[in-house]
Formats: C-alpha cells, structure tokens, sequence
C-alpha cells in the first residue's frame, strides 16, 4: 500500500514535468511567432518588448519549476522509497530497538 501511494505520487510528479514541458513548447513557439511578426512589420516595437518580457518571465518559470521537480525526483524520492521499505517492514524495525521500554512504547502505538 505504501508503495503504492509512492508509484503514484511519483506518477503524478512525472505528469507534472510533462506538462510543464508541454507549456514550456507552447511559450517558446509563441516567442518564435512573436519575433517572426516582428521581423514582418507586423508589430511595434513596444508591443514586442512587453510581451516578450511576459513570454520570457513565464518560461523561466517554467524551467525553475521543471528543473527542481527534476532535481527532486531523482534524489529524494529514490531516498524516500528506501527509507520506506525499512519503515514498513515492522519486524526488523522492533528487533534493532534497544531498550525494552521502548519496545514497549512501539507495541502500544506510541503511547506511555
């Protein structure tokens, strides 16, 4: 079950990035359009600088967002899952406890 939910939320990480990169396509062919428009007389010079300055803000958006989720799916998550499986499994967790009491705090949930 825990591994599981882990799949899945690396599922839904890995949708997130290729979502983002899908956005980060569109802005960059509406950069292209919007230099081809200019190139054309088809813009002013003033319309050009405000909304590539908004196109270029919105893209490096995008690539800090798509780089840390990258950065954090590779490192954390593989930690995590390995973190994980020694948490679940429950016997070998109680036999490296030392002291009884606290083998006891473990049996009652926690609880003094």
């Amino acid at each position: 079950m825990v591994n599981e939910k882990l799949k899945n939320a690396i599922e839904e990480r890995d949708n997130s990035v290729t979502n983002k990169l899908s956005r980060l396509n569109e802005i960059n062919k509406k950069i292209e359009k919007l230099e081809e428009r200019l190139m054309n007389d088809a813009l002013e010079a003033s319309t050009y600088k405000n909304l590539f300055k908004k196109f270029s803000a919105e893209r490096a958006l995008l690539l800090k967002e798509i780089e840390t989720l990258k950065k954090n799916k590779d490192d954390r998550w593989k930690r995590l899952e390995k973190l994980l499986s020694e948490l679940t499994d429950l016997n070998a967790l109680y036999e490296k406890i030392k002291p009884v009491s606290a083998k006891i705090s473990m049996i009652k949930g926690g609880q003094t």
